[in-house]
């Protein structure tokens, strides 16, 4: 990906955070001379989650209940919608570790990480990135009969705002379960004036909404 693309997704979601205030984080509380870090409870792999600690709200979805979420919100093959290399599961194999997983046969891992380690944020971001590139590459391919990607053509120019506002309740619904707020319409809409190409704007509000703290942490 060419660095103007990847400096315009960063850019993308640096103002999404910034207009929405959820999901509250509720797990930082002062004590004694500075402010503690309280552990955020990981759900399983099914996806239920685990009774959330004192003073946390949050739990963090692991490596299961994010490729389900993913599959489903996206529509894609859970077989092969993320592999590095062409061989090895993103999920099951590559970043398992990080994504809050463990494997004790072949790497000797008995225990599972119960927090976000420090390069979580990487594997979310590859993963994301892949997963919405993918379906980004069926539905410039399907056309007419584009599943999630639908509400404007991804070539040409960035489309008008009504497409774009439809475009992102898709997405909003899809991996949030929810519609888009006015602000983070207000957000998006604003981003259609630097003049991207369709497909580049699409890209960015997938990838910006699916690497969102309220698609990781439950």
């Amino acid at each position: 990906m060419k660095k103007s693309s990847c400096a315009l997704i960063v850019s993308t979601i640096i103002v999404l955070i910034a207009c929405s205030q959820r999901p509250k984080w509720a797990g930082l509380k002062k004590g004694g001379g500075g402010i503690d870090s309280v552990k955020v409870p990981a759900a399983n792999e099914t996806g239920d989650m685990a009774t959330p600690a004192p003073g946390t709200d949050l739990v963090w979805k692991r490596y299961r209940a994010f490729e389900n979420g993913l599959v489903k919100g996206l529509a894609l093959d859970k077989k092969d919608f993320c592999s590095e290399l062409g061989k090895e599961s993103c999920i099951d194999k590559v970043h398992l570790t990080v994504l809050g997983g463990n494997e004790p046969y072949e790497s000797g891992q008995y225990e599972r990480a119960q927090t976000p380690t420090a390069l979580t944020a990487v594997a979310v971001d590859r993963i994301v990135l892949t997963a919405c590139s993918k379906r980004l590459e069926l539905d410039r391919q399907a056309a007419a009969a584009a599943v999630v990607f639908k509400h404007f053509p991804l070539s040409g120019a960035a489309p008008d705002a009504k497409a774009l506002e439809a475009q992102t309740t898709e997405l909003y619904r899809r991996l949030l379960a929810r519609n888009p707020e006015a602000n983070e319409i207000a957000a998006v809409e604003a981003i259609r004036a630097q003049n991207l190409t369709a497909d580049k704007l699409a890209l960015m509000l997938c990838f910006a909404i699916g690497t969102s703290a309220e698609n990781i942490l439950l």
